[in-house]
């Protein structure tokens, strides 16, 4: 009911935003079929991965994984089993929203061929992510790394294969049969449409069946892997072979570990159990090191184009967001795996107060993320003053939507911080305290900001079509936003720590 409510109002907003435009009916209904289309496709590539990238290394974690094969059940019972419980939910969610694609078809200008199209790339393009997920999770022990792992395995398939197959016939004058493009998703999704799929039936259905015949690859391989990787293996420095050489070289010799542990307990003891992976920093750093090098490949390749205030823009709004998903993941991952290992119940037998766990999560998570904000902000500022140098000009609307942008940038962070590690302490799944992080702070005033819009052009409240305006708009918002998150986090961190830690997860909402 719920993900049928939410395509309505997307149907409806985008029927009032539309209506005043001068566009016929049928130029609204592909429209607003197209939108919510595209929405439903994002839904089905993302949501699988979050729901099964973790379900059997959730088991090889606590070790219960060996106990389904004492039984009689076979390697694709436990892959069909954990695949079929952790789809359902998104099977239903995704069939309700089936009827409401329908509603643009009363309006004129689409026919049923193409809404059916449309509702069997979005099954199949979930059927893929889900089994994609279970893929991951079964040679995966971690959640993070199987479920971000998931992620740029579906983003390399998806986006990755067409756009390099189509750098190299554009840069070497090759042509490309459109066969290879059939692998990813998003060529089904996009010749699903008429104006596509009319002169290119047969690639539409052969994108559908090799995206499905994946599906299976990924299952087969699944149910193959899962009945060879539940028994435990050496970890660390007791690792055979060259996992044992890589944690050596991870940790460093023990005089080296010695001293970066001194180091970290004398500024906080919690600070050390945060940071002991000293090359957490470096992960993030290494990642903008290879942002850098492909945007300097695209200044070689496009020219000046790079230097354009757009591309600058578009630079920074990818930074931006790759940044506070990451934070997201790491500001409640200490507390989720220590409540559940029952280790913050340990640490809070000891004298070290909460206010000093809370700041030493809060400076493990500065110095991870601490120098490569500072590097992102640095990069805004050159891309205004280098964008507004190229227009021969500064342009105000473009100056304020940067310092907007990199305002809400720090306090977004600073936000995500504070309540993903509230949410850390208090989801059941870490997957979930991700989710809901990035809900509440990025998509939440978004939501309240297009309510605000719709009820001013239903009244018809002047000047609300201006950049300045949105900007200066979703600038309250998202401050206003952070702010009551920001309050609510930090107060129940520091008044229900205790009570929450040492609560047990059934009676966690």
């Amino acid at each position: 009911m719920a993900a049928a409510a939410i395509a309505v109002a997307i149907i409806a907003w985008f029927w009032l935003a539309s209506a005043g435009g001068g566009s016929t009916s049928a130029q609204r209904a592909k429209l607003i079929f197209g939108t919510l289309s595209t929405f439903s496709f994002v839904y089905c590539l993302i949501l699988g991965l979050f729901l099964t990238a973790d379900c059997i290394s959730e088991e090889k974690r606590e070790g219960t994984l060996g106990l389904l094969f004492l039984t009689n059940l076979k390697g694709y019972d436990v892959a069909l089993g954990k695949l079929a419980a952790n789809s359902f939910r998104a099977l239903y969610s995704l069939i309700a929203i089936f009827p409401v694609l329908t509603i643009p078809l009363l309006l004129g200008g689409l026919v049923g061929q193409e809404i059916f199209r449309m509702a069997l790339v979005l099954l199949v393009t979930l059927i893929f992510s889900l089994t994609l997920g279970l893929f991951l999770s079964s040679i995966s022990v971690h959640d993070r790394k199987a479920q971000f792992g998931a992620f740029f395995l579906m983003l390399f398939v998806t986006a990755g294969v067409p756009a390099v197959l189509a750098f190299v016939g554009n840069e070497f004058r090759i042509t490309i049969d459109k066969e290879l493009y059939t692998i990813s998703p998003a060529f089904a999704f996009g010749h699903a449409f008429d104006k596509a799929y009319l002169g290119n039936q047969r690639l539409f259905w052969t994108s559908l069946a090799v995206v499905h015949g994946m599906s299976w690859l990924a299952f087969i391989l699944a149910a193959g892997v899962v009945r060879r990787v539940w028994q435990d293996r050496s970890e660390g420095i007791a690792a055979p072979g060259w996992r044992r050489k890589f944690q050596i070289w991870k940790r460093g010799i023990p005089a080296v570990r010695q001293k970066y542990r001194t180091k970290l307990l004398s500024v906080n003891p919690y600070y050390w159990l945060t940071a002991r992976d000293r090359f957490k920093p470096y992960y993030v750093l290494w990642f903008l090191g290879g942002c850098a090098l492909f945007w300097a490949f695209l200044w070689i390749y496009n020219g000046n184009d790079m230097l354009e205030q757009e591309a600058f823009f578009a630079c920074a709004l990818i930074l931006h967001t790759v940044m506070k998903v990451w934070m997201a993941a790491e500001a409640g991952r200490q507390f989720a795996e220590d409540r559940r290992s029952s280790a913050l119940e340990l640490t809070l037998s000891t004298p070290l107060p909460v206010r000093e766990i809370l700041e030493g999560q809060f400076l493990g998570l500065l110095r991870q993320f601490g120098l490569p904000i500072g590097a992102i902000l640095l990069f805004d500022v050159i891309g205004m003053i280098l964008g507004a140098r190229m227009r021969m000009g500064a342009d105000s609307d473009a100056v304020l939507m940067w310092i907007a942008m990199m305002i809400i940038f720090v306090v977004d962070v600073v936000t995500i911080a504070t309540f993903g590690m509230w949410l850390g302490l208090t989801a059941k799944r870490s997957s979930r305290a991700i989710a809901q992080t990035l809900f509440y702070v990025l998509c939440l005033p978004w939501l309240i900001l297009f309510g605000m819009l719709t009820y001013m052009m239903i009244v018809r409240f002047s000047g609300v079509e201006s950049m300045a305006f949105f900007v200066g708009a979703y600038f309250v918002v998202s401050l206003a936003v952070d702010f009551v998150l920001f309050l609510r986090a930090s107060g129940n961190l520091t008044t229900r720590f205790r009570e929450v830690a040492t609560s047990r997860f059934d009676a966690v909402r």
